[in-house]
């Protein structure tokens, strides 16, 4: 038998999720508000803390770019957010600036769901739609097989708009949020850097948890719509241990289970 046959190029692993929103939303945040708190470098703790919080992002977005070929955008969010937040601090603006800031930003995460559509990137590909929990070049090529990517695509827009109606719900809250909590205080006192740093744990405990039950039914309904769309099950599209036989490529897989193995010849070998 010839093994001859060219192997296929190993795939790039694609960033953990979690990594992305890591580098460019939680330690950017955490370094706003704990450095100029803990005044860890002195009176320049403000202005280190900006430089920390644009610094991840901006590497982070560089390194993905670097191995794609492509902008990230939760890079780009990240960035000006940090920058937006750092800028209270040494400009000494109002509290009702940073509740604008609390509002804007969720509401262009959640506009940039659906733009992102136009751009041919799809934010909810980053958000959801992620290869570390789905087969998604098995879904890519059975929509591909059966000619069904104007409906997938259509499944992806509505998980869109649900995440997007969401993040801008969770803006609005945390507008009313951080005007309730920053309430009395000044930019230049040690209580307006507290406040902030409430702002974000709170947002996160009684916001954040509503947002993730939200983008969990949003995932819920990706799924079942490609369910319905292509005929392949919740094993066959979750990672995991899949118990559905599929056929692929002329192959019966079953990734669960197997025949019973025999140690002996074929039943028309024996003596």
């Amino acid at each position: 038998m010839s093994q001859t046959a060219a192997k296929p190029k190993p795939q790039q692993p694609d960033e953990h999720p979690l990594a992305n929103l890591l580098f460019n939303v939680a330690l950017p945040a955490i370094a706003l508000t704990q450095i100029p708190k803990r005044g860890w470098f002195g009176e320049a703790s403000p202005t280190w803390a900006l430089c920390l919080a644009l610094a991840m992002p901006l590497i982070y977005g560089i390194w993905h770019f670097n191995k794609k070929r492509e902008v990230n955008f939760l890079s780009v969010l990240g960035f000006f957010a940090s920058l937006l937040n750092g800028s209270f601090g040494l400009l000494e603006l109002d509290p009702i600036w940073f509740a604008t800031k609390e509002l804007s930003v969720p509401a262009l995460i959640g506009i940039g769901f659906l733009a992102s559509h136009k751009w041919g990137q799809p934010l909810i590909r980053t958000f959801l739609w992620s290869p570390q929990i789905f087969k998604t070049d098995l879904v890519d090529e059975a929509v591909a097989t059966q000619g069904k990517q104007a409906g997938f695509n259509r499944i992806l827009f509505r998980a869109s708009l649900i995440g997007c109606l969401a993040f801008i719900a969770s803006g609005v809250a945390s507008f009313f949020l951080a005007l309730y909590l920053l309430e009395g205080t000044r930019p230049d006192t040690p209580e307006y850097v507290e406040g902030i740093g409430k702002v974000t744990w709170v947002s996160f405990l009684a916001l954040g948890l509503p947002l993730v039950a939200v983008m969990g039914f949003s995932l819920w309904q990706l799924v079942k719509g490609i369910e319905a769309l292509v005929g392949l099950t919740w094993d066959d599209i979750v990672h995991g241990e899949a118990k559905s036989v599929r056929v692929e490529k002329g192959k019966v897989e079953d990734s669960a289970s197997s025949s019973p193995s025999a140690p002996g010849p074929a039943a028309g070998g024996e003596a």
